[in-house]
Order: structure tokens, then C-alpha cells, then sequence
């Protein structure tokens, strides 16, 4: 299990797998970029989709196709103004190419990974429903399991 942000290009974790064919096997998570949230017009959200917004993005190098990845939506910002985490859901997908191509898919869906590096970008939607959000900054981290 891993948490984003990270310094760029910096390995966040390394993943061993002994039960993979009596060996140990790594699964390596490098965050490449961070990502950016941004209030969609018209909605009460902060999305990584659409203009001003972007995904994070992450290297995963699995050694064997027994690792599964998937990445859990925070329960809240981990930086917010007075009010900002109250009535918010989350919502994160990701998708993925390289070694593994995969569409958008939620966060919670795990991925099979085959050997080789798989170029992962990692979206969150946070959604306040009929409440706008107050003013002031925010930051959010994301789990990323390889498991």
C-alpha cells in the first residue's frame, strides 16, 4: 500500500509477494506526477477531469502477474478550509497502459498487472451535492494498493 503525493520519480514503496510461485516477487509504485483538482463549472466538484484539472500519474513495475492494483478515494481532504470535508464524497478511477492496458475504471476495481511497467494515471471527483465548496485550499492523498 502506498499514499500520493510523493516527490516525483521517487519509489513511494516496494511490494514483496512470497506466495508467488515460492519466490518473493516486487511490485514498485513511482509517482511521476502529481495531480491537480479543479471546480468543474456548473457542479459542486472538485474533479481531475476537464480543464485545470489533471490526473496523477505513477510508474507500477510488477516482477510477476500475480499483483492486483487499486486505488482507495480518501475519507477526506487531508488539507481543507473551516467546512471543507463536511457532506463530501469521493470518487477515484484510473486507467492505465504499458505492460498492462486498461480503461477508466473505479478505484476500487483491481487490476490485474502483467510483468513490466504499467504507466497509471490515478482521478478523483470529490462532490459536496447541492453544497458549494468554501474558498481556501485544498489536498487530497489517494492509496495506491498493489497487492
Amino acid at each position: 500500500m502506498a499514499t500520493l503525493p510523493a516527490k516525483a520519480q521517487e519509489p513511494i514503496l516496494d511490494f514483496t509477494n512470497d506466495k508467488a510461485n515460492g519466490r518473493d516477487q516486487t511490485c514498485l509504485i513511482y509517482v511521476t506526477e502529481d495531480g491537480a483538482l479543479h471546480q468543474r463549472p456548473g457542479t459542486n466538484e472538485l474533479s481531475s477531469f476537464g480543464a485545470g484539472g489533471r490526473p496523477g500519474r505513477l510508474e507500477v513495475t510488477a516482477t510477476h502477474n500475480s499483483f492486483k492494483l487499486s486505488i482507495e478515494q480518501p475519507f477526506g481532504f487531508r488539507v481543507a478550509p473551516q467546512d471543507g470535508n463536511q457532506n463530501v464524497v469521493f470518487t477515484s478511477s484510473f486507467s492505465g497502459t504499458g505492460a498492462t492496458n486498461f480503461s477508466l475504471r473505479p478505484g476500487n476495481e483491481r487490476q490485474k498487472l502483467q510483468i513490466g511497467t504499467t504507466h497509471v494515471e490515478a482521478h478523483l471527483v470529490a462532490d459536496r451535492g447541492g453544497d458549494s465548496f468554501p474558498a481556501g485550499t485544498y489536498q487530497a492523498q489517494l492509496t495506491v494498493r498493489c497487492e
